[in-house]
This record gives structure tokens, sequence and C-alpha cells, in this order.
């Protein structure tokens, strides 16, 4: 008898580390931040200012895959006498789960100078693969994608 309720025991034990076939996230405590979070900084190159930067996470969430996102942005861009040098203007984005803290998409749009670059990642959790396309300048059309392991 005691044979047979250690196997049962053994058996749900290494029942709850097995993972179903749906892909369930861990559920994270985020006191990090929250919507309609913005944080701005200057950026300094010794007493000039030579830039400014700012990260800021949407009032809304967003439905990705299925799942409440917060949409997050960071921008960049030159400022002051180095504007007339070089111009850099840069986005940067993310959805990120709400409830997981993990990334479904993101992208950025990168203005540097004459250097352009649109560019989108869509992570696939299951496959443990990123798929990216990069935006045809010629034909503003997004290429055929890059899947990354």
């Amino acid at each position: 008898m005691k044979a047979l309720l250690k196997s049962v025991a053994l058996i749900l034990l290494f029942g709850a580390f097995t993972m179903s076939g749906d892909s369930e996230f861990v559920t994270l405590k985020n006191t990090s931040f929250g919507k309609g979070e913005v944080l701005s900084y200057r950026v300094n190159f010794g007493f000039f200012t030579v830039g400014k930067a700012s990260t800021v996470i949407d009032n809304k969430v967003f439905m990705m895959n299925g799942r409440p996102s917060y949409k997050v942005d960071a921008f960049g861009e030159t400022s002051g006498m180095v504007s007339w040098i070089t111009k850099v203007n840069d986005q940067w984005g993310a959805y990120i789960d709400t409830a997981a803290l993990v990334t479904h998409v993101s992208y950025r749009k990168i203005r540097e100078g004459n250097y352009r670059k649109d560019e989108m990642v869509t992570y696939d959790h299951e496959k443990n693969q990123a798929e990216v396309k990069v935006l045809d300048k010629k034909t503003n059309v997004y290429g055929n994608p890059k899947y990354y392991l």
C-alpha cells in the first residue's frame, strides 16, 4: 500500500512540472512601471546639451497574440547646435505582455543623418524564434521575413 501511495505521489509531482500544449506564461508581479508613465532625459556632452530622449508607456492596453500588452516607446533626438552637424531622430518600441512581461512585437525607426532603417520583430515564444522584417526604402513595403532562433 505504501509503494502504491509513493508511486501516485511521484506521478502527481512530476505531472505538476510538465507544461501543457498551450503556451502559458509565468505571471510576474510588475512594480517597475505602469500605464501612462513618461520618463524624459537630457543628453549632455560636458556642459553642452546635445539631445533629448524619452520613454513613454501608452495609457491604453493593446491586445497582441490574444494577450493584453503595454505599448512602450523610446525616442531619442539631437538638439541644439549638434542638429546643425548631424540629425538623429530615432524611435524604438515594443508591445510587452502585462502579466508575463515578455515582448510580443518590437520595432524601430532609425533616422541618423542619411541612414534610415525601419524594422519590425515578431517573437514566437512557443518556437523560440524571432521573425524580422525590414522596410524597403524604395517600395515602402516590408520585405520577406528572416527567422532567427
